[in-house]
């Protein structure tokens, strides 16, 4: 089910924002005057009293620490259609660099491709949005892939090959010393 946190050390709710104060900050069932913070987070108890977090309950993803709604940057790029005519519509996932790699936004437009150029959409998101919220890929589908369902498949998205343009080949480390930076940035970054 869906996590909540309590205790004496729970803020009393959103500054200025009262709306969401009571949307999340909610009455604890069992203590007469307490209150506990609705996470957003789906877990689920073991045996041994532990608690296993499982995910967000809605799509809200972290990207370099950030809160981000993938429905936000979608709506973003659809806006986007009036001055781009080939952008339809527009599905974001958030995806990882490697094992345990930091989160970045991947931004599918179902459209023509290259009917519009992908830098020029970046940078116009990068006007409306926090440049956390500006994906880090753009790419064109012909269609969008579906579950049997008619839902759209995120997990397919996520798995579509991104073609990271790299269009100058990346020079070797010429010493040991380029070879050691080289491998400890490697080793961050999740990347070889």
């Amino acid at each position: 089910g869906e996590l909540y946190l309590g205790g004496a050390c729970l803020a009393l709710g959103y500054k200025g924002r009262p709306d969401l104060t009571e949307e999340r900050f909610v009455p604890h069932p069992t203590r007469a005057g307490a209150r506990l913070y609705r996470t957003g987070d789906v877990g689920r108890v073991l045996p041994d009293g532990g608690t296993v977090w499982l995910g967000r309950a809605d799509n809200q993803v972290k990207v370099r620490g950030f809160r981000v709604e993938p429905a936000e940057v979608e709506i973003a790029i659809t806006a986007l259609s009036e001055e781009f005519p080939g952008i339809r519509s527009a599905a974001v996932v958030a995806r990882r660099r490697g094992e345990g790699g930091d989160s970045f936004l991947v931004g599918f437009l179902l459209g023509e491709e290259g009917s519009a150029d992908l830098d020029e959409i970046r940078n116009r998101l990068r006007a409306v949005l926090p440049e956390y919220m500006v994906p880090a890929h753009l790419v064109w589908l012909d269609k969008m892939p579906m579950t049997p369902s008619g839902k759209r498949d995120d997990a397919a998205l996520r798995r579509t090959e991104l073609d990271t343009g790299a269009a100058v080949a990346p020079t070797p480390p010429r010493d040991a010393l380029e070879q050691s930076l080289a491998a400890i940035f490697g080793e961050m970054l999740n990347l070889p």
